[in-house]
């Protein structure tokens, strides 16, 4: 919920409700499940958002104040009118908010595996993406309590008996995170196969930029087995939805869009 949503941001839940649809007729249980992306950070100020939106980069979507000034949260206001959309489509989906996850402390037991296991997906990332990581990089991003950013903490160290992370603040002075607290929270390539593990995903839809060879879903796919002792849920790639003449897809950051509402 970074920005208004666009009616290419109706493929996914639309392919997942075929495929609900899909499975329904042949007498399957299914479950339609939504993931909000409310504890991602704001990457920067989009050029819809005021001036002042540019000390709100960096903090995570459900922290920021609402543009509209009526919403609980930027992010509340930009999915309220995708939650409406789907309903008036007819789509029956459990919406999930990550931040809620994090904050129950949902996902502590896979970042505790995660800090643990940083060299092995750092080395899967390498096989798998072709890429290699920085020297400092981690699994994890952490929430600096002293500016509500996810860019600022350094890290310092990890204990796993308490579940507190240590790392160096914006202000220069050490502070904690508790990972079962909301204030650690999973980089987005291990987010997402963490996902799989504590819903048990069998089927998954995504655009295709996550499906090239050695893309997210690969990385996720072998982070998944290798790191958490799972299997990938079954992939259903789609393609993007572009203005007619434009070859970018629509993006609420380039304000290219047609939106849903």
């Amino acid at each position: 919920p970074s920005g208004p949503y666009h009616v290419g941001h109706a493929r996914e839940i639309l392919t997942a409700e075929a495929v609900v649809r899909g499975l329904l007729e042949v007498g399957r249980e299914v479950e339609h499940l939504h993931f909000v992306d409310a504890h991602d950070a704001l990457r920067k100020r989009y050029p819809y958002l005021p001036e002042s939106y540019e000390a709100e980069a960096g903090k995570p979507l459900v922290e920021i104040p609402a543009p509209d000034g009526k919403s609980k949260s930027y992010a509340h206001q930009y999915f309220a009118d995708y939650s409406r959309s789907a309903k008036l489509l007819g789509i029956n989906m459990q919406v999930v908010w990550t931040n809620e996850l994090y904050d129950q402390g949902k996902f502590a037991d896979l970042i505790k595996t995660s800090i643990l296991k940083r060299d092995e997906i750092a080395k899967i990332l390498k096989k798998v993406s072709g890429r290699s990581v920085e020297k400092d990089w981690l699994p994890i991003q952490i929430l600096d309590e002293t500016n509500k950013s996810l860019r600022t903490a350094k890290y310092i160290g990890f204990d796993p008996q308490t579940g507190i992370v240590n790392y160096l603040a914006a202000d220069g002075q050490e502070h904690q995170a508790d990972i079962r607290r909301g204030q650690v929270k999973l980089d987005w390539r291990i987010d997402w196969p963490a996902r799989w593990v504590l819903y048990g995903v069998q089927v998954e839809g995504f655009g295709r930029e996550h499906a090239t060879k050695g893309g997210s879903y690969d990385t996720g796919k072998a982070i998944a087995k290798e790191i958490f002792g799972v299997e990938a849920p079954l992939p259903v790639p789609y393609e993007i939805i572009a203005l007619k003449g434009d070859t970018k897809k629509m993006s609420s950051s380039l304000g290219n869009l047609v939106t849903l509402w």
